[in-house]
């Protein structure tokens, strides 16, 4: 239950009383913030002994600890509350996550702290969205890692021989067929038999996929372009960031993309490029 539309929860549970105080003041301040949760189920608010009656959660309801802040669809981060050791005693902390909280250690982009009006500023401060260029770099940087893994999870049947297992037979029989020579029956039959098979044929040209693709990407032959509220965000051949809308796009690429945009995420097509999702892609040039 919440006196805010944009704060929207399951309808069994309820923002801890200790976080609702400040995720009500954000949402009173922030019209155009979502606020959401996960599955995080207490049946206890924060602060309380466990056999505290004062601290249970009403009758049908269980607390949330962890609110998540989103506008237009960006995350911006996230607000929960935790238990702080301090002088012998445990007190409730709020915890602020943005990856625009800079950590000196850890590396988890946390910052806490007791004071409501000190957690009310690090929001502010911490929760704005990301202008273009930071945007395309965390697109680049995400897209770049996944195709990458996705290229090499495509070649790792053939580049370790996972459907010829013995590679003594392997040998012999490209021995044989390198120094035209007759092949025992028995390579010659187990060789011919992986070679021609269906699961053969589809591990090789999903590594050649995978290979070419590669060859292109070390070519320059590839951009990374992400969708970002009705603008398509790219770098040019100069290296400025463009924000242009679809049919603005070469009109290769809105093909591209538009092919993509009928694929699974994490899906590779030839002359085409690269989906990692429904709105981040890398697709040739």
């Amino acid at each position: 239950m919440s006196n805010f539309a944009n704060i929207r929860l399951p309808a069994d549970r309820l923002i801890d009383p200790y976080l609702k105080v400040l995720v009500d003041k954000l949402a009173l301040n922030n019209p155009k913030w979502a606020f959401s949760t996960n599955k995080d189920s207490q049946s206890m608010a924060i602060g309380y002994k466990y056999d505290d009656p004062t601290g249970k959660a009403p009758d049908g309801f269980t607390y949330t600890r962890t609110i998540f802040v989103r506008e237009e669809g960006e995350m911006l981060g996230q607000i929960s509350v935790d238990s702080g050791y301090r002088r012998n005693s445990y007190k409730p902390l709020y915890e602020i996550k943005s990856w625009r909280i800079e950590t000196v250690r850890g590396g988890q982009n946390i910052t806490r702290t007791e004071k409501l009006d000190i957690a009310a500023r690090k929001v502010k401060k911490s929760f704005v969205r990301m202008d273009h260029s930071e945007f395309l770099k965390k697109a680049v940087d995400t897209v770049t890692s996944n195709v990458t893994q996705c290229t090499q999870a495509l070649r790792r049947p053939i580049a370790d021989r996972r459907l010829i297992k013995d590679s003594v037979y392997l040998q012999k029989w490209a021995y044989c067929v390198a120094r035209d020579i007759p092949i025992p029956d028995e390579i010659n039959n187990h060789m011919r038999e992986i070679l021609k098979s269906d699961a053969y044929a589809q591990a090789m040209g999903e590594y050649e996929l995978a290979t070419d693709f590669e060859m292109l990407r070390g070519n320059d032959k590839t951009t990374v372009i992400a969708e970002k509220d009705g603008q398509y965000i790219f770098r040019d051949e100069h290296d400025v960031i463009m924000a242009l809308e679809y049919a603005s796009l070469p009109q290769s690429w809105q093909e591209r993309i538009a092919v993509l945009q009928l694929m699974q995420d994490d899906e590779l097509v030839r002359d085409v490029g690269y989906r990692y999702n429904d709105k981040h892609f890398m697709i040739l040039t």
